[in-house]
């Protein structure tokens, strides 16, 4: 007797026999296509995890940079008002 049933009795889920391997070689390439992208789609994750690293790392540095400029600007500001500028500004040297 045949395990398969009758085209009749067959519900979705049951694929006939004569089409069960290449259903299950299609399942698996999918599965296979899937391990892929999952693997694919992790690595990105990390790119971007570091990407989002270095972005930080770009903005504190940044913000170094400008507090550094500031102290500069500041510390001209204060030598060019101080009294040996006045003066040289006075006598038009």
């Amino acid at each position: 007797m045949s395990t398969t049933p009758p085209p009749a009795v067959r519900t979705l889920g049951q694929p006939s026999a004569d089409r069960r391997d290449p259903l299950e070689a299609r399942v698996a390439a999918l599965e296979e296509r899937l391990d892929e992208r999952e693997a694919e789609l992790q690595a990105t994750r990390e790119w971007v995890g570091f990407l989002e690293e270095e972005i930080e790392s770009y903005r504190e540095r940044a913000e170094q940079l400008r507090e550094e400029r500031d102290e500069l600007e500041r510390e001209r500001d204060r030598l060019e008002g101080g009294p040996v500028t006045k003066l040289v500004r006075r006598l038009g040297l």
